[in-house]
């Protein structure tokens, strides 16, 4: 700092020189100035946004996967027709019709019994001095729940005993188809019953063992893990071919949830918190029926490295399409297209971070890919309906399609520079720019969505059971479940009842078998649910056995 009198006794080319520094410093400082600005409206953004997202992972975060697209596409209509002035032109007002209320419904197999709520009533009634006389009685459906029965399946198997010998016990031979899973103390249809009542119903085991415990039996929760996790090694090879049929489907989608595994440590001795189930979708179209033939596959991995999440990809030589979220190590993958829902993603949380007064141009992004997202869908439908063949709906999705991502990439162009990179918009916007080559790949192939939502919503099942059973104590386990939730994930693609396909799957499987021909008839379009209609007329034919005073001890083959 310099006072009056120092300034006196500067000659003038210190004075220049001192004012050109003061002039450098001033430009220096309002820099600064402008990023503090800039850093504090990224700060208040971000802050904005947090306040208003789910306390939940970003990865399981599925509200913005789905139907808010039309919502924010209304707002955008509604925001398009403002003036510049301060005048506001209200819409009028409207008002969607009631939905048609939907009845409750059980099949037409569902047992019926009539129950009399009147005895001996008369023909004719005096009611207020009017005469009235007794019709056909008002019937009302119930629905009536039969608490869970059990019931004794007593199995026989082959047994010899040396014919020249009284020693009979010790020198026996039994003759078990599968002595691993014969010998275990249930039933192929209650081991089903766990494994959809964990992975579908998202009951852990404890909950289960309090369930039965309550109905009469004592079975603990580790039993009933160990049991599953030997049904599991014994079809094994059901899970060889599901991986291969995977792995020869027309398009693959894919994405990663989180996972726990108790038994997996780091070097530190902590619970390893790289654990992951890893979904594979794949979908081939099949043009004579119209529809899409789709297989689920999810497997525990341990880390989501490029090598361990491209591994099946070379070992199939798979060189199709694949349609994930983006995560930088798919990106290595050659014919590789990424989710449209995880870019727009950036836009969408532009909006709730600035929830009062909306960017328009992240509003106006938005609903470019909202129409975009109708369009495919929209002629999905169509091409299930047979409305379409297969070409049309290729034509007709690239006619309505490529405009919209012109036009959105186009807008991007137009306003990346008005924005900071280091700003929520800026990233949303770089985002889109990096991912540019990758979004127009679903073009290409009849199977092919502008979205991952069919893994996403698998990975979400799997976070909310996860909730509840919270982890695998084992390797073991995980892959057992994963193997499980494979089987039941595909069948619901298949329209096959879960519990229905699990039972089927436990008590008619090839054990023992390496003909893929045989496992190949396990798959839920193969499979004959009449076999098991059969068996399950049988078992509903057992009785009571009134002479018996003494519990039934179910200890397998132990004894």
């Amino acid at each position: 700092m310099y006072n009056k009198s120092d300034l006196k006794d500067k000659t003038k080319e210190e004075l220049l020189e001192i004012v050109l520094n003061m002039q450098f410093c001033n430009v220096n400082l309002a820099a600064e100035i402008e990023r503090q600005k800039d850093e504090i409206a990224n700060l208040k953004e971000i802050l904005r946004l947090r306040t208003a997202e789910k306390f939940t992972p970003t990865s399981e975060q599925t509200g913005y996967l789905f139907e808010e697209l039309e919502l924010l596409a209304d707002i955008e209509n509604q925001t398009n027709g403002l003036p510049d002035s301060e005048q506001i032109i209200v819409p009028a007002h409207t008002r969607k019709k009631n939905k048609k209320r939907e009845n409750s419904t059980l099949p037409s197999s569902t047992p019926v019994i009539d129950i009399n709520n009147y005895e001996d009533a008369p023909a004719t009634k005096v009611i207020d001095g009017v005469l009235y006389k007794r019709v056909e009685d008002k019937t009302i459906d119930k629905v009536y729940i039969v608490p869970q029965k059990y019931v004794i399946i007593r199995d026989h198997y082959l047994k010899y005993v040396p014919a020249d010998t009284s020693d009979n016990e010790s020198n026996s031979i039994v003759e078990f188809k599968n002595k691993d899973l014969d010998g275990i103390a249930a039933s192929q249809n209650f081991i089903a019953h766990s494994i959809v009542s964990k992975f579908d119903d998202y009951l852990p085991f404890y909950r289960q063992e309090e369930i039965h415990e309550r109905a009469g039996l004592i079975v603990k929760r580790q039993k009933l893990a160990s049991w599953i996790i030997k049904y599991y090694e014994g079809l094994l090879p059901l899970e060889k071919v599901l991986k291969k049929q995977v792995y020869s489907s027309a398009l693959l989608h894919k994405d990663e949830t989180k996972t726990t595994v108790l038994n997996v440590r780091t070097a530190t001795g902590k619970v390893s918190r790289n654990s992951f189930m890893y979904i594979t979708l794949g979908t081939t179209f099949n043009e004579k029926e119209s529809s899409f033939h789709t297989l689920v596959l999810c497997e525990y991995i341990q880390g989501r490295s490029t090598d361990v999440l491209l591994d099946d990809i070379k070992r199939f030589n798979y060189k199709g399409p694949v349609i994930t979220d983006g995560l930088k190590q798919y990106l290595h993958i050659e014919n590789h297209g990424t989710c449209w829902v995880h870019l727009i993603r950036g836009f969408k949380n532009v909006l709730k971070a600035t929830s009062k007064t909306k960017d328009a141009n992240a509003l106006k992004l938005v609903s470019i890919y909202s129409q975009l997202s109708a369009a495919h869908y929209d002629l999905v439908a169509k091409l299930k309906n047979k409305e379409l063949s297969k070409d049309e709906f290729m034509t007709q999705r690239r006619a309505l399609s490529e405009p919209l991502i012109k036009e959105f990439y186009e807008m991007i162009d137009d306003i990346k520079c008005k924005y900071p990179e280091s700003g929520l918009m800026g990233k949303a916007i770089n985002y889109a720019l990096e991912y540019k080559p990758y979004m127009s790949l679903y073009l290409d192939y009849v199977e092919g969505t502008p979205d991952s939502n069919c893994v996403e919503r698998i990975a979400k099942c799997w976070a909310t059971g996860r909730k509840s059973w919270l982890f695998s104590e084992t390797v073991d386990g995980a892959d057992a479940s994963s193997f499980f939730m494979s089987l039941i994930e595909t069948a619901k693609r298949a329209n096959v009842a879960t519990n229905d396909y699990i039972e089927y799957v436990l008590t008619f499987a090839p054990y023992g078998s390496t003909d893929e021909a045989e496992w190949e008839k396990m798959l839920p379009w193969n499979i004959d649910l009449n076999r098991l209609q059969e068996r399950r007329a049988l078992i509903a034919t057992a009785k009571v056995d009134k002479d018996r005073t003494t519990p039934y001890i179910l200890c397998g083959n132990s004894r």
